[in-house]
């Protein structure tokens, strides 16, 4: 369903989506950015073999609530990122480097933010749009 929202928002948003970097490079990031991350095909197959028909739950939740973020984020003239990779190098001013391993966090999905000055913020887990967008909102002090 990951790869079903990639196509979405790759139709949607076509100037704001990049397409999935390989597997083995780090999705490197800077500047004003919302990176949307979830599993690889392997990854999620592996899941389901435990855990059953719950991880589809999961993604087609975050796939609904990621195309809302990608929606309210062009209206915003946010730049989103989708990705599988499992390292996001997020660049901040000033040369800084922070790294994230996609697989140590809690859920097999999230979105980072970063406006490429201050901390990037994770939001781990799925969520609702609702709940997404107000974490952008917090992040970048948007009312």
């Amino acid at each position: 369903m990951f790869s079903v929202l990639l196509v979405m928002l790759r139709v949607l948003i076509p100037s704001q989506v990049a397409p999935p970097p390989t597997e083995a490079k780090p999705l490197d990031i800077s500047g004003v950015r919302i990176i949307l991350f979830g599993p690889t095909r392997a990854e999620r197959d592996s899941i389901a073999e435990g855990e059953g028909f719950e991880i589809d739950d999961v993604l087609d939740e975050f796939a609904l609530a990621s195309g809302k973020v990608a929606v309210y984020a062009s209206t915003l003239k946010i730049p989103v990122e989708t990705t599988e990779s499992p390292q996001i190098h997020v660049r901040l001013k000033g040369g800084r480097v922070r790294p994230f391993d996609r697989k140590a966090f809690s859920g097999v999905v999230g979105m980072i933010l970063t406006d490429g000055v201050q901390e990037p913020r994770l939001v781990p887990g799925g969520g609702s749009g609702r709940e997404l967008i107000t974490a952008i909102q917090e992040f970048f002090h948007i009312h």
